[in-house]
């Protein structure tokens, strides 16, 4: 007689202080679990008993340590479902971890094996969140305990006040993932080998140290683009922007179409005024907002330097800067007390359309009508004057090129900062920097420039007056536009500055003017959600607002709940540029997205004309013909209020480019990128609410790619949507590859291939009013194809898989690298001389004899081939006697499986290609011997069996047994398991599983089937819940809505292009896949909706081209 348990849970907060030097604070919540065995017979019995410690967290937890222990020496073992197995000897698991917990709850599920007759069972739940990387922890202890219970032993949950918590920033050089081995070529890394060898037996997959850490992180980081990318790219603009001798630099990559130009340019004593940035569009070097420009990225890389060294960025934009500088060092001539500030006519520049290597420009010259122009004591230029020594001061703290060179900048900014300070007055009196047309220079003051240069020059060199000159010139600056920050704007920077030296309210109140109008209602919104100033610049306005804002939180302006709202919203405006927007348009020239409709021709001469002596001029301006050159990592002026942009080179408003555009851009990109692992999950933590609609037309374009993505080929397949993909590496090259691997197995692609192709028949008119139709015949062409020559007629054997498994495990790389090149020894085959494999012929025969009846109308040949092909593989099939078994492999079958319900199938479509009567009987014979199950899956195909047998014989308890098998998906009693937010968990990969059931659920509707109560409805809840219909809004296929997995495990996904051959390194990084593997289903959450984006984590973020069929298949008949 077994023993009676109650249950009764308490659970109770413990705050704990982390006794540091640096003050910071961690926090313990700690949620016990305790059991209470009845009295029971004196014999040992072992009991398994299930527990859950949750809670609720209002934001994210970062940096933590989890602590699960008992106080019971009878203790057996000790497991975890989403945390995992965890091992112990002393009846204590402690681990540290980097991976988010997500609100809004956490769960640790968990049972415990004991061997005990009578006694008490408890132990608790400790979840400790840190604030400091590893090496700085020390031992926490307790500081207060407040206490709850519920005797009743129903699950409960917590509502815990979190103020103090707040993650920081990850030190990956200080957090590094725990490093892979490879495992053992016969174990799949983490893996249970009864589960991988298909047992149905429920039981908890065991995932072993072979891995790393155990993770336990809920959902997924809301930042979803690459900004390391787009910072790299906007290095890059700024080195095409260069004027002077670029010879001796070898630039090469996307900038090698570059040639020197500007080298007569020369002060009217003959000094040498090479060098510099031209501005934008136009071949004129302008000083103001190229000091600007050098401002603004001195103090990007000044506030978070670790972005640009961490990613190998950082001495490229070093000798970015460096050259603006050396410009500026040759402007001055501190004995005449001049200043250089201008090279070339803009009225006279915006009348050619040539590049600035073209001889038109020295012909200028020396007619004297492209002129050098200066500020001095007679024509002040308090404002060109002080931003240079701005920029001075700034990088004086870079170490561009020694000390020295460093000291340089120091003394020449305190000298600009005196020059402009005594002689008072704008440029642009003296100055011609209107110009016809746009962009206009005009400067509207001066205070709010000599406040910054005072202010910085402060930050350099205390003393000296300086904050006593920059309050004053704050103040002076009233007439300032406090709500804008560009070239010309710059008081509510020097309030930031000025906040950070005082605390006064004076200059918080100015920053908190400026976030009010760029967040709230003084700012227009466009449809799609960008902030909208102005038509001209538009992004450049909105880039500047975000490094601002970063900006003020660096110096504590706002409280934390102000700083969560404003991190999201950045990060929305970023995401926005980036191709987050109605036109799927990145507005940085060269960023990739997965859409065609990238920017191409900017106002820009330089990139636009062709080498010479090739023609440019106002006719090449003004026509259709695209720019010659792409100019790589530019911003564009962005779209008109109602998100709409024209990619043509005379829209100047929309398509222009500037040195001032890129500036703010790049280092708002620095400021999110360098907090990102601090704030990546809070930018966006505010989960929106649940989408009550959703696109399917969108998630079954995205589901076809999908399968572009998986395909073998030597070469790149025509029409190829894919352009991340790298080719080549396959020895029988075609078909689609199985999962993240470079494997292809014959049975799973042949399985899935039957399964879409069924559904195209089936549900073809879902196809049809999406336009989809003739892509999917292409990708089923494509998987027919291989499969239509893998029969070896000579040898009567059938390819059953290309590639090896116990070297893909072992190794981490893409299809085309050299670890993973498949060989001809690398395959297998099936054949009468072993006899096993006629599950596998069998599937062949169904894809081949689908695809038969498929193309019959669109290619008749194709049809017959497929078709001829189908009756010899049926022929062998009926010749093997058992199923295939490969204990090595991912998909194995246990030796004596049935291979019935693959021969059923087979038998009864192979009937419909060719409309031969003699398949019938054995058709029919099929009724005696399959059986009832619930799931369909690879290996599993009973119920698509009896829905054939149905649709052939209309006998109904062949009805019967199928609507019986599908009551499992209702839920009831013994039924499938229903997640908390609605999800149908049969298994790991449990949305395969639903998908499945949804599928077959459509296909037996349309023979007028009655399956599961609420069919109807039971499809859409599983779709739309793949889809994001979950208390997370997220989408669980990979490109559908703006939050879905980044982390898949994928390897050719996972692998960066500068990588020449892939390797561990990639598996273990945190960050986000390079390439996105749009349209792919991952296997899914687990039984609590808990879902964890970690490459590592396979049972999670796996795909398969088998999870997609059924999945693709639903998505066609909604």
């Amino acid at each position: 007689m077994g023993c009676k348990v109650f249950l009764t849970l308490r659970c109770y907060i413990s705050l704990l202080l982390l006794q540091l030097s640096n003050g910071f604070t961690p926090q313990i919540i700690k949620v016990p679990w305790i059991e209470r065995g009845s009295w029971g017979e004196s014999r040992s019995i072992i009991q398994t008993t299930h527990f859950s410690c949750d809670f609720e967290v209002p934001e994210v937890i970062d940096h933590y340590m989890l602590i699960v222990n008992s106080s019971n020496l009878m203790l057996d073992s000790l497991q975890t479902w989403s945390l995992k197995t965890l091992s112990s000897n002393d009846y204590v698991v402690s681990y540290q971890n980097t991976v988010p917990l997500y609100p809004p709850r956490v769960s640790l599920q968990f049972h415990v094996t004991t061997r005990f007759t009578f006694g008490l069972l408890a132990g608790t739940c400790e979840l400790a969140t840190l604030e400091v990387p590893l090496r700085l922890r020390t031992t926490p202890s307790f500081l207060s305990t407040d206490n709850w219970n519920n005797i009743d032993g129903s699950r409960s949950s917590l509502c815990v006040e979190l103020s103090e918590v707040f993650p920081t920033l990850y030190y990956e050089h200080n957090l590094p993932p725990e490093p892979y081995q490879p495992p053992e070529a016969s174990t799949f890394p983490g893996w249970d080998n009864q589960r991988a060898r298909g047992s149905r037996k429920k039981r908890f997959a065991s995932i072993g140290n072979d891995r790393g850490p155990p993770h336990t992180g809920l959902l997924i980081p809301t930042v979803t683009y690459n900004y390391t990318e787009a910072i790299r790219l906007s290095v890059k603009f700024y080195e095409a922007q260069r004027s002077g001798n670029l010879k001796t630099l070898r630039i090469g990559g996307p900038n090698a179409w570059l040639e020197s130009s500007g080298m007569f340019h020369t002060a009217p004593d003959g000094s040498d005024l090479t060098g510099g940035w031209y501005n934008g569009n136009d071949n004129v070097k302008l000083s103001l907002p190229m000091a600007s420009a050098t401002t603004l990225l001195a103090w990007g890389f000044h506030t978070w330097n670790y972005t640009y060294t961490i990613n190998g960025l950082d001495q490229e934009l070093k000798n970015n800067l460096k050259w603006s500088l050396d410009y500026f060092l040759k402007s001055w001539k501190p004995d005449e007390e001049k200043l250089y500030v201008q090279v070339g006519d803009l009225n006279l520049e915006r009348t050619l359309f040539v590049k600035a290597d073209n001889p038109k420009y020295l012909e200028l010259w020396n007619s004297g009508q492209w002129p050098v122009y200066s500020v001095d004591a007679t024509h002040p230029g308090s404002d060109v004057a002080a931003e240079i020594a701005t920029a001075m001061a700034i990088s004086s703290q870079l170490d561009l090129a020694g000390q020295a060179y460093s000291d340089k900048l120091l003394q020449t900014a305190t000298q600009l900062y005196a020059f402009a300070k005594k002689y008072r007055g704008k440029y642009s009196d003296h100055v011609p920097v209107s110009g016809h047309g746009y962009p206009d220079y005009t400067s509207t003051d001066y205070n709010d420039e000599l406040c910054l240069a005072a202010m910085t020059l402060k930050e350099v060199s205390p003393g000296g007056g300086y904050l006593k000159n920059g309050k004053k010139f704050f103040d002076e600056s009233v007439s300032v536009d406090s709500t804008s920050f560009d070239w010309n704007n710059k008081r509510v920077a020097c309030a930031i500055k000025l906040y950070k030296e005082t605390g006064s309210d004076q200059y918080k109140n100015v920053i908190e003017q400026f976030r009010q109008h760029w967040m709230n209602t003084d700012q227009g919104i466009t449809p799609y959600g960008l902030a909208w100033k102005t038509e001209k610049g538009t992004l450049s306005h909105t880039a500047n607002a975000v490094f601002i804002l970063l900006q003020a939180i660096e110096v504590s302006v706002f409280d934390k709940t102000e700083i969560q709202e404003i991190r999201a919203w950045c990060v929305r405006q970023m995401n926005y540029m980036l191709g987050r927007n109605n036109m799927h348009r990145s507005y940085q020239i060269g960023y990739p997205t997965a859409t065609s409709s990238d920017i191409v021709n900017p106002y820009h001469k330089n990139s636009a004309c062709p080498d010479l002596p090739g023609e440019c001029g106002q006719t090449f301006y003004e026509s259709s013909d695209n720019n010659t050159n792409l100019l790589v990592g530019a911003l564009v002026g962005g779209p008109d209020l109602n998100d709409y942009h024209n990619d043509v080179r005379t829209n100047h408003f929309g398509n222009s480019v500037a040195l001032d555009y890129n500036a703010g851009f790049q280092s708002a990109l620095v400021g999110i990128e360098n907090m990102y692992d601090e704030f990546k999950y809070t930018c966006e933590s505010s989960v929106p609410p649940r989408p009550t609609s959703f696109d399917y037309i969108d998630a079954l374009r995205k589901s076809i790619m999908f399968y572009s993505a998986q395909r073998s080929s030597l070469v790149e397949p025509p029409n190829n949507p894919v352009t991340w993909r790298q080719w080549g590496g396959s020895y029988f090259e075609g078909g689609w590859y199985d999962d993240g691997s470079s494997v292809r197995t014959t049975k799973l692609m042949a399985g899935s291939t039957y399964i879409l192709g069924w559904g195209m028949m089936t549900f073809r008119q879902g196809y049809e009013i999406t336009g989809t139709l003739d892509e999917a015949y292409d990708q089923m062409q494509w998987a027919l194809t291989y499969l239509n020559k893998i029969y070896d007629t000579s040898k009567n054997a059938l390819l059953q898989k290309v590639g090896n498994e116990a070297r893909e495990r072992g190794s981490w790389s893409r299809p085309s690298d050299s670890t993973s090149i498949t060989k001809m020894e690398d395959t297998t085959y099936i054949s009468t001389l072993h006899g096993t494999g006629a599950d596998v012929a069998a599937d062949v025969v169904t894809a081949l004899a689908v695809g038969s009846v498929l193309f019959r109308e669109k290619n008749a040949t194709f049809s017959d081939s497929l078709k001829t092909t189908a009756q010899k593989v049926y022929d062998l099939a009926t010749q093997l006697t058992s199923t295939y078994s490969d204990a090595s492999s991912w998909y194995y079958t246990e030796p004596g499986d049935s291979y019935d319900d693959e021969m059923c199938i087979a038998t009864w479509w192979l009937f419909k290609a060719t409309n031969d009567i003699s398949y019938y009987p054995t058709g029919i014979n099929y009724r005696n011997t399959i059986k009832t199950r619930n799931v369909l899956d690879w290996k599993d195909r009973h119920s698509l069996c009896l829905v054939l047998l149905y649709e052939q014989t209309g006998d109904s308890r062949l009805s019967l047994l199928l609507s019986n098998s599908m009551t499992y998906w209702e839920g009831n009693n013994n039924g499938v398991h229903y997640t908390p937010q609605g999800l149908a968990w049969h298994d790991t990969e449990p949305l395969k599983y639903a998908a499945n059931a949804a599928f077959m659920q459509a296909l037996a509707k349309t023979y007028g089937v009655s399956t599961i109560q609420n069919k109807q409805q039971f499809s859409k809840t599983q779709i739309d819940y793949m889809l994001g219909n979950n208390d997370n809004s997220y989408s669980y296929q990979v490109g559908y809505g703006s939050r879905y997995p980044r982390r898949i495990h994928h390897r050719a996904s996972s692998c960066p292009d500068t990588m020449r051959v892939c390797d561990w390194r990639v598996y273990n990084r945190p960050g986000r896949n390079p390439h996105e593997l749009i349209g792919a289903l991952v296997a899914g959450p687990d039984m609590n909706d808990v879902f964890e984006d970690v490459r590592s984590n396979y049972t999670m973020t796996r795909v398969s081209i088998e999870a997609n069929a059924g999945f693709q298949s639903v998505l066609a008949c909604m």
